[in-house]
């Protein structure tokens, strides 16, 4: 009896695809000088590894996890995660940031639905795919049926209690019926791109607008038009 490995993937928050030949050479014959998530972070051993290594073909392992295949690549399983870089020091030449880090990026993150990720504009294109969100974008008739169904059915607030740090997508809004401005533009945007529509949402400390790219802007509080956007754009995103 046999057990045929499994392929390795791999995960880059909204694609998944197979590890191959030429993936495996880009991993192998690069020289890293740590690996980093939002949790953990693993860098080489200075003494021995002179705060750069490389990886070889222990890390595609399946008979460990990959933290723990890390671990072991950079000599750091014993010290424990937490600590595998708290006694190394400032590396020669002081901050680190310029080195190569190979970052795994938790998908837990965006699942969260945080705001704290590299790339916020993926829950518009989650959004962009809400079967609700297509379905209510066919009964509407323009900018201005958008803004007066968001106005008449949409309450302000929000389904997490920390919403200043995380969003909701439009199918969230859709079916609680609440959103905080930031969400409701998120739906706006949505809806208005799938009418033909090429908005552009902005999101400052206290309010969110809605560009239409022909001067027309919604501002989230009310849904009215108004000249411009107004505040310090803290985000500004298009659907895709």
């Amino acid at each position: 009896m046999w057990h045929q490995r499994q392929p390795d993937y791999l995960i880059n928050n909204t694609v998944v695809s197979a590890v191959d030949e030429a993936t495996k050479r880009s991993l192998l014959t690069n020289t890293y000088y740590g690996f980093g998530s939002y949790s953990v972070v693993v860098y080489g051993e200075r003494a021995n590894q002179g705060w750069s290594f490389a990886l070889d073909e222990t890390v595609l392992s399946a008979d460990h996890s990959l933290l723990e295949n890390l671990l072991l690549l950079t000599g750091t399983r014993g010290q424990g995660v937490k600590d595998a870089a708290a006694g190394l020091g400032t590396p020669e030449g002081g901050m680190i940031d310029s080195a190569r880090v190979f970052a795994f990026n938790p998908l837990a993150t965006y699942a969260y639905q945080s705001l704290g990720v590299s790339d916020p504009e993926s829950y518009l294109k989650t959004s962009a795919q809400a079967p609700r969100a297509r379905e209510l974008a066919s009964e509407l008739k323009d900018d201005a049926d958008v803004a007066r169904w968001i106005r008449d059915n949409v309450a302000y607030g929000s389904i997490f209690e920390d919403s200043a740090r995380r969003i909701m997508t439009a199918e969230d809004v859709i079916v609680f019926r609440r959103g905080s401005w930031k969400d409701q533009a998120v739906l706006a945007s949505v809806l208005l791109k799938w009418m033909g529509y090429s908005p552009e949402m902005f999101v400052t400390a206290d309010d969110a607008f809605v560009a239409l790219g022909d001067g027309t802007v919604y501002e989230a509080k009310g849904w009215q038009e108004v000249p411009e956007v107004s505040g310090t754009v803290l985000l500004q995103m298009s659907p895709p």
